[in-house]
Order: C-alpha cells, then sequence, then structure tokens
C-alpha cells in the first residue's frame, strides 16, 4: 500500500520548507525538521516538526519551491483499524509507505540551484497482531532534496497501536521488534 506525495503539495503545509532568494530550497518537516539548504551564499531553513506524536494523523509538509521549478509534495496518511475496531492480524508481505516525494532533478547547471524534498507523512496501525516478511517495510521517509542547493525532507511518524491484548497474571511477552535503521 503506497500513499506516499499525497500530502501537501511543494511549498505548503506547517512545515513548509523555506526558501532562499538565489536558489535553495529547504526540506519539509513534519516527524523530524526538514534539512537546511546551501546554494551559493544562500540558506534556507528546513520545516519544522509538528503534529501528534502519540496518535499520529497528519499530512507530510512539501519542500521548499523555487520560482522556476515544482517543489516536493509530503507524504500522505493511512489508517488502518480503530481504538474500537482493532484489525486482528495484519500481515504485510510488501510494503506500506507514506514517503515525501523526491524534488526533481532542475536543469540549467549549477547556475541554478534546486528545491527540497517532501517530508514523510502518517502510518497508524490499531492492531492486535502483525505479521511482517524479511523484506517488508513500513515507511515514512522524507524525500530527497535536488542535487543542487535542495535539502532532503524530515522524516514522518509510524505509530503501532496494540489493542486489547490480554494480559494473564504473570508477564507474557505478546511482541518483539527487531529492526534495522539507516542513516545517510
Amino acid at each position: 500500500m503506497h500513499n506516499g506525495f499525497a500530502g501537501c503539495m511543494g511549498g505548503d503545509g506547517p512545515g513548509k520548507g523555506e526558501v532562499a532568494s538565489k536558489g535553495a530550497g529547504g526540506g519539509g518537516g513534519h516527524g523530524g525538521m526538514g534539512g537546511i539548504a546551501y546554494f551559493n551564499t544562500s540558506v534556507a531553513l528546513g520545516g519544522k516538526s509538528y503534529g501528534n506524536d502519540k496518535l499520529p494523523c497528519e499530512f507530510g509538509s512539501g519542500g521548499g519551491v523555487l520560482e522556476l521549478g515544482e517543489g516536493s509534495s509530503g507524504g500522505g496518511v493511512l489508517v488502518f483499524g480503530s481504538m474500537e475496531y482493532p484489525l486482528g492480524v495484519l500481515e504485510v508481505s510488501g510494503s506500506i509507505t507514506a514517503d515525501g516525494a523526491d524534488a526533481e532533478k532542475r536543469h540549467g547547471g549549477e547556475l541554478i540551484g534546486g528545491s527540497g524534498g517532501g517530508a514523510g507523512g502518517s502510518v497508524l496501525l490499531f492492531l492486535r497482531s502483525l505479521k511482517m516478511e524479511n523484506t517488508s517495510i513500513i515507511s515514512s521517509a522524507g524525500g530527497n532534496g535536488a542535487p543542487v542547493g535542495g535539502a532532503g525532507g524530515g522524516g514522518g511518524r509510524v505509530h503501532l497501536e496494540w489493542v486489547d491484548l490480554l494480559w494473564g497474571e504473570k508477564y507474557v511477552a505478546h511482541s518483539m521488534v527487531e529492526t534495522n535503521i539507516s542513516v545517510w
């Protein structure tokens, strides 16, 4: 399931990336701040972090938009189940993504900077059980900024809300999470 790029348009949203007059586009913000962009002597700040970290349900903001190009949209919102009606079992054999869009590569050489990447959106899962294959992904990553003068978008939010888990008199482990986190 893919809902990337369905968030705020480039240059829009509560965490939109800034734009410098000489061609730098900051990354959009959401769960994390957007990246700071540098081009020649100009600097564009990334968008601020915002939203609910307990039960996230916000769109990602767009990256900073330059006059000559289009900005990158933020990621959308995906919600599965609810507190009242959680999913019994969610099996993921592919990917669930609400990623921000990458900035488009600009044409014009080194004289023109680029736009910032869009921020990741929200993935909110209400469930009792989750089964994932080894190669499965749940993601709300920020998009890449343009290669020249564009900064990356901030990450979004992924939240798993475990609902109606029954506990006995003794502690019983109901879930185990094993993950790898990649930082570029």
